[in-house]
């Protein structure tokens, strides 16, 4: 869909922002915004449901749409908590294009993982840095290229992030806008270990690099985004119903 489309149903009828990113035909897509219980619904096709582990906080307020009995929600991760989708087949690209996509808000410190596919042998991840970049981050277990957004993603705001392998690039958008990308040397990055969102698989049945900030909306696609997708995802989110 093109930019000025998007923003012009956005003020028109405040396009609802699942909607957008169903259309989209994503391969798994976690809103995450439940109030109660231990399982993240996705909302694809595949309803891949996930498990919320070691009771993360549910329904904490967010800016981003779509609103719940006229609330928006989102999960807070406290750095010991995270959600486990399991080892999916749907999600696990090997050397094709991908996109995934996120609404987060940061607040830990340190070397933290925001979401990962794999575990420290092979994967694709985000990464918030120690001194609060975003770096999305693809490995095949020999070549590891990355993108990184600069500036600190800990600033006490929301932002959506968007992380593309595609057309021979890896590269990283923050609120709609390119930020970073390099040349992608990697092969097949699909290692048997799960989908994890605030945390990254240790490859022995824990986790390590837990994140701490709240999120929302997690949607993974076996393509990759045009620019155009991309900038409406964030104008969506931040005017959208």
């Amino acid at each position: 869909m093109p930019v000025l489309s998007a923003i012009k149903r956005v003020h028109a009828g405040r396009q609802s922002f699942e909607g957008y990113i169903l259309g989209l035909g994503p391969v798994g897509y976690w809103p995450l915004r439940e109030v109660n219980g231990t399982v993240a619904e996705d909302l694809s096709v595949n309803a891949n449901n996930g498990t919320y582990t070691n009771t993360p906080t549910l329904g904490v307020l967010s800016p981003i749409p779509p609103r719940v009995m006229g609330v928006a929600r989102a999960v807070q991760f406290d750095g010991t908590d995270y959600v486990d989708c399991g080892n999916l087949a749907a999600v696990n690209f090997g050397s094709g294009d991908f996109t995934f996509a996120l609404w987060l808000k940061a607040t830990g410190s340190g070397t933290e993982v925001v979401l990962c596919n794999g575990s420290n042998a092979k994967r694709y991840q985000l990464v918030t840095a120690a001194d609060g970049r975003l770096q999305f981050q693809i490995d095949d277990g020999v070549n590891s290229p990355s993108a990184t957004a600069a500036g600190d993603s800990r600033d006490g705001n929301w932002h959506s992030v968007v992380c593309v392998r595609g057309g021979s690039l890896v590269s990283i958008y923050v609120d709609g806008t390119f930020r970073d990308s390099s040349v992608d040397n990697a092969g097949d990055i699909d290692e048997a270990n799960p989908l994890i969102f605030g945390a990254r698989s240790d490859g022995a049945g824990g986790t390590e690099f837990e994140w701490e900030g709240q999120m929302s909306h997690v949607p993974l696609w076996g393509r990759a985004l045009d620019v155009a997708e991309i900038e409406a995802i964030y104008l969506i989110g931040i005017n959208g119903a």
